[in-house]
């Protein structure tokens, strides 16, 4: 009897010694109480831990059974720790605010043309205003063209920036280059682009003076960072009048392991039934996608993300010319694979690299065009990044991209002949090229008002048997509190697309364009308002120019200026935003027969946004956009000689949130694309003989789009 009552007291005394589960949760922010999204929150010694979500909050399991020290560490800012005694079964609920690094006043966080999502680049647009945005179709790329330095060319999602051609312009996800970021992909870019935003943590665009670790762009960037591992379990249903979706976040192994899955489909054709349209289709625009983002965190400072991505589009319309019509006939497959890691050493260094592979095929018929395009990219990438102390950063990397391309089939002799009867030309491009690319950059505060980026970037081509060597320069200079002066100034090239390359079409020898940027400005951001002020200055040189005698060559040039003025402001129940810009550009470039402004020069974009937070969780937004017409040539032996007119549109939605039951966030939504009815022209196609002409509009006039999405 008593080894009986020994032994339980034994045990008993064993389970108290052994350690119990305790939750530990808070949030993480700045000196202002802005939310840091990302930051590594864990337990000393352990790999027990959790990364803050987009609202700076963060959740973990840990089995304590003495004291422990929880620690937050955030590039930039300092290391947080803090003690904390064992009490079994007692959660712990933290409020973790961090300080900056002397190195990091507010000052360094504002870049010369760059615009962000993310609390650390002064935001100017977050998620939420995405699917916000009137007109925008919870589209990224079509939010991104509310901001300044954005061209209206179409009513497309194209990146047309500061007088740059839509393909100057590149995309990058968790690291990794997408070569096709348009869906129903056409010359001025697609009518979408291919990435979900409720799958985007953080977007980053600049339109100008990006630094030496992007490259093979000659205007601009376009930075999306995925989700990374889900606080709570939710699945997300989504029913509109042309798509449906649907989206499931698990977060597994207590924070450790998180799972994303989502999938869309869209079908247009009840919605251009519903609204009429101008157009004969053949096979109403329709698509799907489906993604997957998997992350783990295989300790406090460390994670593997896996994304996945797959996407199909089809689309079948009637095109008129004043000499014949035609069916467009086209549909493309896109996916990429990427896998990403970042890991942050006890010494303050930050690793990342990728592991990616995507592929892309097309199909294109119109007429006698027939085309077939195979491409696929492979691309590996390491990066490494240091404080070396609090007036110094070092960030340096390298990278290597194979690019195969196969273009089959026939085109037009005349690129504006697409008759039956038209002469062709036979294209059969086979490319394979490699890149290697080399960069480091510096980050240098003499003192506290002042911070210099200066940088190299080094990329060499086996195709164009081309090396170079591109410095990159900005400066940013804090006048007061809140205002900046900005500098920026660097080289850019650019390789040639692949047909260029092709040796009946193009021209083997070909090489890269440059471009060099000069941008000065004056900003101001606090809490509640942004306001920024840039005028620029693009040289462009080696610009590719068709030859009668050998197809291609680099003997093009041009120069884009403008000035650009951004203001957003946050006061009681509103939300809203302006921006504008004046752009002055002309190329010899392609088939221009001498300098002339090419036809993404818009001398003026106008765009405002408001929103408004009406009572009982309703909300409204309303957006105007204006902007010159592009010009076009009435001629047959003139060139752009003319301009279409001005293009204006105003859009509109209403949003109402409802709470059916616990757990459960229902969205209704209704939006009105172009209020007004006005019918934008885009362009004008002639008869050969230039004595007819038709006009080049929307395939919908106003039209009307409705919703709903449900959260549980």
């Amino acid at each position: 009897m008593k080894r009986s009552v020994f032994f339980t007291i034994l045990i008993i005394f064993a389970n108290l010694l052994q350690a119990q589960s305790i939750h530990i949760s808070g949030t993480v922010t700045d000196e202002w109480r802005n939310p840091l999204p990302a930051a590594n929150v864990f337990v000393e010694g352990t790999i027990d831990g959790s990364i803050s979500d987009d609202e700076g909050n963060f959740s973990f399991q840990i089995d304590a059974k003495s004291a422990f020290t929880v620690v937050c560490v955030y590039v930039g800012y300092r290391e947080w720790r803090q003690e904390l005694d064992y009490v079994p079964g007692r959660d712990q609920t933290l409020e973790i605010v961090l300080v900056q690094e002397a190195v990091l006043g507010e000052q360094v966080l504002v870049t010369a043309s760059s615009f962000s999502s993310g609390e650390q680049e002064g935001v100017t647009l977050t998620p939420l205003e995405v699917v916000r945005t009137p007109g925008a179709a919870a589209d990224i790329f079509r939010a991104i063209k509310t901001f300044p330095g954005l061209q209206q060319v179409d009513d497309g999602a194209g990146l047309f920036v500061r007088g740059g051609d839509v393909s100057e312009t590149v995309v990058i996800l968790d690291g990794a280059y997408l070569n096709h970021p348009y869906r129903y992909e056409s010359p001025n870019g697609g009518f979408f682009g291919t990435i979900n935003p409720f799958l985007a943590r953080e977007t980053f665009f600049s339109s100008g003076g990006f630094s030496a670790e992007y490259g093979n762009a000659l205007s601009g960037t376009l930075i999306i960072e995925s989700v990374d591992i889900p606080v709570r379990r939710a699945l997300t249903l989504g029913l509109g009048l042309a798509a449906s979706s649907t989206m499931l976040n698990l977060p597994l192994a207590d924070g450790k392991v998180g799972l994303s899955l989502s999938g869309n489909y869209s079908n247009t054709k009840p919605l251009f039934k519903l609204n009429g349209h101008s157009r004969r289709f053949s096979q109403y625009p329709n698509a799907y996608d489906i993604n997957m983002n998997l992350m783990y965190q295989y300790a406090p400072r460390g994670s593997l993300k896996l994304f996945v991505f797959r996407e199909d589009d089809n689309v079948g319309i009637e095109i008129t010319r004043p000499d014949d019509q035609a069916f467009f006939e086209g549909g493309g497959t896109n996916n990429l694979y990427n896998l990403r890691w970042r890991h942050l050493s006890a010494s303050n260094w930050l690793f990342t690299g990728n592991l990616a592979y995507s592929d892309f095929a097309q199909e294109q018929q119109l007429a006698v065009l027939d085309l077939e395009t195979k491409d696929a990219l492979y691309q590996a990438r390491f990066q490494a990044e240091h404080q070396l102390n609090s007036f110094l950063n070092w960030r340096s990397g390298v990278a290597f991209f194979r690019n195969t391309v196969g273009i089959f089939g026939l085109v037009p002799l005349s690129d504006l002949d697409i008759r039956e009867n038209a002469e062709t030309r036979r294209i059969d491009t086979n490319y394979a090229s490699n890149r290697g690319v080399i960069f480091s950059q510096l980050y240098w505060r003499p003192f506290n008002s002042l911070g210099i980026t200066a940088g190299l970037r080094y990329e060499n081509d086996s195709v164009a048997e081309q090396s170079f060597l591109d410095p990159r320069l900005s400066m940013t200079l804090q006048v007061t509190d809140n205002w900046n002066l900005l500098f920026s100034t660097g080289d850019y090239h650019q390789f040639p697309r692949p047909d260029f390359y092709d040796p009946f079409v193009g021209n083997p020898r070909l090489q890269a364009s440059r471009a060099t940027h000069y941008i000065a400005g004056i900003s101001r951001q606090t809490e509640t308002s942004n306001f920024r002020l840039e005028g620029y200055y693009k040289d462009y040189q080696d610009l590719w120019l068709y030859n009668a005698e050998i197809n291609i060559d680099n003997e093009g040039s041009g120069f884009a200026r403008g000035i650009d003025l951004f203001l957003k402001r946050k006061w009681q129940r509103f939300n809203g935003w302006v921006s504008y810009s004046y752009l002055d550009a002309e190329r010899f470039w392609l088939d221009a027969p001498a300098a002339a402004s090419p036809e993404f020069d818009i001398t003026h974009t106008m765009t405002s946004v408001l929103e408004i937070d009406l009572a009982q969780r309703w909300s409204a937004g309303v957006s105007y956009r204006y902007a010159t017409g592009k010009p076009y040539s009435s001629v047959a032996d003139l060139y752009h000689d003319s301009r279409v007119p001005s293009y204006q549109k105003m859009d509109l939605n209403i949003s109402h949130l409802r709470q059916f039951f616990s757990g459960n966030l229902t969205i209704f939504y209704l939006a009105v694309a172009n209020v007004l009815g006005r019918e934008n022209i885009f362009d004008y196609l002639y008869s050969n003989d230039y004595q007819r002409r038709t006009a080049v509009t929307s395939s919908m006039l106003r039209n009307v789009y409705f919703g709903v999405s449900v959260t549980m």
